[in-house]
């Protein structure tokens, strides 16, 4: 299979005042199928990262995203496809989040997180968060 050149991709985290995280399992049409993972998705032609995090959290999930910062940003290569990933930690939204493509959703501890499957490039996001 041919791979695609660093498909730009932006992904949020939000955190409770617990510390927990908000996750989503990915949908079986899409790559990574059934595995947990911060929401997010592609950064289309013209938008800047933070225009694509409120975008997406909006469609996936019925959050406006108010202020987000940058986390990391990495690329990352699977065996089907190159990724440049984006993460930004979400500072303040409204709303609350449901699954507006019919996915599970989850409030998860890191130690949480880091027990379900998840993609192999969140690990990096996930080093990371436990340096903040």
């Amino acid at each position: 299979m041919a791979k695609h050149n660093n498909i730009a991709v932006v992904v949020g985290i939000i955190r409770d005042d617990n510390g927990k995280m908000f996750v989503a399992q990915r949908p079986p049409q899409v790559h990574c199928p059934g595995l947990w993972e911060f929401p997010g998705g592609k950064i289309e032609a013209g938008e800047t990262p933070l225009q694509a995090l409120i975008r997406e959290y909006e469609e996936e999930v019925g959050i406006n995203v108010i202020s987000a910062h940058r986390l990391i940003q990495f690329p990352y290569e699977y065996p089907e496809q190159c990724l440049l990933l984006d993460f930004w930690i979400i500072d303040a939204y409204d709303g609350e989040p449901i699954g507006k493509l019919g996915q599970a959703l989850r409030w998860v501890t890191l130690t949480e997180l880091q027990q379900l499957p998840i993609p192999d490039a969140t690990h990096v996001a996930l080093q990371a968060l436990q340096k903040l």
